[in-house]
């Protein structure tokens, strides 16, 4: 989940890229696979900011290479929209290409993330920007934000939710601010960056980005398990 929030704003680009929609309508864009292995269905559809997502998963035997020549072939084929950004897929550890279907406003994620065994596991999200409200406000009902927090993205999904904000900040401010206020609302820090209070976890994560401070927090409420078995 954490991996998604961070590449939500890619997707966020794409509303505001100017990309024209095209005078005739295409057909639906379907997700193939080459090489696959596994498949898992979306569990339920999540919410960003109003934005409803399907988030499907797979796995594939072939190399990371050639998946994301794949799927860059396939977005063009389809006559989808691809942002410049995504063209710099494969300089990420984890590369991600991100493509919007400009008359529906849809946009299509997928992530590849390699696996120890040498396969391929694909988050492949689904977005339908046609519903997109951008975050009111820069506060939380669950969670304390530094005053100087600027919220990117907010997402509800089953069983708890997550936000990623930036920051000017060093990680050991953000990580000081956040060890005060969750022992004041009760919460112990049973690891570095996660804090539990009863039934309810809330993990904190930091990276540098662009000269500031990404910030990523998930709140999780009863017992949970891991959503990718590898």
């Amino acid at each position: 989940m954490r991996r998604w929030a961070q590449g939500w704003g890619l997707v966020m680009t794409l509303v505001a890229s100017g990309a024209a929609a095209a005078p005739t309508a295409r057909p639906m864009f379907h997700w193939d696979v080459p090489g696959l292995l596994q498949w898992v269905d979306a569990a339920g559809v999540q919410v960003s900011d109003g934005v409803p997502i399907r988030l499907d998963m797979a796995r594939s035997k072939l190399p990371v290479e050639e998946l994301v020549q794949h799927f860059a072939n396939a977005f063009q084929k389809a006559g989808l929209f691809i942002p410049p950004d995504s063209a710099r897929a494969q300089a990420l550890q984890q590369p991600q290409l991100t493509a919007l279907d400009p008359e529906r406003m849809v946009a299509y994620t997928v992530i590849f993330q390699r696996n120890p065994d040498k396969t391929v596991t694909l988050l492949l999200g689904t977005s339908d920007l046609s519903h997109y409200e951008p975050a009111k406000g820069s506060s939380l009902d669950w969670a304390p934000l530094p005053p100087e927090a600027q919220v990117m993205v907010r997402t509800d999904m089953e069983g708890g939710q997550s936000a990623v904000f930036s920051i000017a900040a060093s990680e050991a401010q953000v990580m000081a601010f956040y060890r005060d206020t969750m022992k004041q609302a009760g919460f112990v820090e049973e690891e570095p960056g996660q804090f539990r209070r009863g039934s309810e976890t809330i993990h904190v994560f930091t990276q540098s980005q662009d000269g500031r401070l990404s910030v990523s927090l998930t709140r999780h409420l009863g017992e949970q398990g891991g959503a990718l078995t590898r």
